[in-house]
């Protein structure tokens, strides 16, 4: 992982959104410029840059701490748990997380830590790891609201008062983010898939999964149902994504919830994957990091600040 933490941090104009990210902290760092965005990000964002002074540097240093949390998570977790990291995690998400979308990056990063506090029965810590990924990521209250609805807990009455503040919760962020989440939905209404072979990677990733999933030690009580209630999420967001980009970042975060899932399975119930699961785990993860090389090549040159031609920073004012 360390080879590519130094090219993550030492990169030059390189990654699909860090011309982005760079134009949002240099709107950041301006006075009264708070638009309803992320809260928690918002305010790293203005306190790195107040001491870096360096649009550049300041993402190169998100990019850090990303980094630094998911070796955190990988010293801290089973050895189950460093399995599906070094098959899944890193090839499919580490890179993509620090170098394009560091906010979710962050997020999950984050939320997975509360894995390891529930292991250690730090409930409360845990609670509160899930509630900072939100302020860095809204999108993360969706990973929250999934573990809520993948609850094997037996008072149903417990489950209805936590889903009813969480929608509650939802609805008053809304009004408060009204003009904020407008823009986005805006945003992604009129943004259409790539292609139309979009999400198969998606797709191949969450076949993947759910075999190892169904393969994992009966230990694990209730994963065929988790695994039926993300199959209808997904494939419900696959036939969005046909009309809508929205639908492919639905898929994603659908994925990753699940790949969050087995690893804390790992962790909390001594959940234990076959042998046949860590080698679908293992071949799946090979093919969709080609699938992401072949498409960097495919988009050479093409962006503000695309993957290839890969360079390396040589303007930092220190």
């Amino acid at each position: 992982m360390l080879p590519f933490v130094i090219v993550c941090l030492f990169r030059g104009n390189v990654g699909t959104d860090l011309f982005s990210y760079e134009h949002l902290v240099a709107l950041y760092s301006r006075p009264n410029s708070y638009n309803g965005s992320e809260p928690l990000f918002y305010l790293m964002v203005r306190w790195i840059n107040s001491i870096t002074n360096d649009n550049k540097l300041t993402m190169r240093v998100v990019s850090g701490i990303i980094s630094a949390i998911f070796i955190i998570f990988f010293l801290n977790s089973r050895r189950g748990s460093r399995f599906v990291f070094c098959a899944v995690i890193f090839p499919t998400l580490f890179i993509s997380y620090t170098m394009n979308v560091n906010r979710i990056g962050l997020a999950t990063a984050i939320y997975m830590l509360a894995g390891i506090h529930e292991r250690r029965a730090l409930e409360s810590k845990a609670l509160i790891r899930k509630m900072v990924s939100v302020g860095f990521h809204y999108s993360a209250a969706f990973f929250i609201g999934m573990d809520i609805f993948d609850s094997r807990a037996k008072n149903s009455r417990h489950r209805l008062l936590i889903s009813t503040g969480i929608i509650a919760g939802l609805v008053i962020g809304s009004y408060f983010l009204s003009s904020y989440l407008e823009g986005k939905f805006s945003m992604y209404r009129n943004f259409s898939a790539p292609s139309a072979f979009s999400g198969l990677s998606l797709i191949l990733e969450f076949s993947g999964l759910g075999y190892a999933i169904l393969s994992m030690s009966t230990q694990v009580s209730g994963s065929r149902g988790t695994l039926v209630r993300s199959s209808v999420l997904f494939f419900a967001f696959f036939v969005i994504s046909r009309y809508s980009y929205s639908g492919l970042r639905m898929m994603d975060l659908v994925v990753s919830w699940l790949t969050i899932w087995i690893c804390r399975q790992i962790e909390n119930s001594g959940g234990k994957l076959s042998r046949s699961g860590k080698l679908v785990l293992l071949t799946t993860g090979l093919i969709v990091v080609s699938g992401n090389v072949f498409g960097y090549y495919a988009a050479y040159g093409q962006g503000e600040s695309p993957f290839l031609p890969f360079n390396w920073i040589s303007s930092i004012a220190l």
